[in-house]
């Protein structure tokens, strides 16, 4: 889920268990400040891929107690997370989510098509770098 109010936003996965915070938290300690507007939607795009990527998924059931009348939720999550990784499911997500902001925007026609690899990136810079800087696009492609 993505939900921007104003100048803040909250980016969150419901349904995994933070399993996919537990994989993409390598990736986002290279954020090194407040995030574009692209950029928040970028870091949703990239939790939802792996959401929908996960080999296997946590389970979640429901415990009553009807002597102490007592009800609890539990979550099962899997001994290992694995995600197979695909491109085009995240340009998909990408392209869907970033393709409104780009309407006015240079370069937009390539974009949209770098979108779709999967492989575009706004958070990170051909220098392996978070661009603090982030509210003009770059007309160029990265390669990832």
């Amino acid at each position: 889920m993505f939900l921007r109010v104003g100048e803040t936003a909250i980016v969150t996965v419901f349904n995994d268990a933070k399993a996919a915070l537990s994989i993409y938290v390598e990736e986002s300690s290279k954020i090194g400040g407040p995030l574009s507007p692209l950029q928040v939607r970028e870091m949703a795009a990239r939790l939802a891929s792996i959401n929908v990527q996960l080999l296997e998924r946590p389970r979640f059931s429901t415990e009553v107690d009807l002597l102490s009348e007592e009800c609890s939720i539990l979550g099962h999550a899997p001994e290992e997370l694995r995600i197979e990784w695909q491109d085009e499911i995240h340009g998909k997500i990408m392209h869907h989510i970033c393709k409104d902001l780009l309407l006015n925007s240079a370069g937009k026609e390539q974009i949209l098509e770098g979108l779709k690899t999967g492989r575009y990136t706004f958070l990170i810079d051909s220098n392996g770098n978070f661009p603090r800087d982030h509210m003009e696009l770059d007309d160029s492609v990265p390669e990832t």
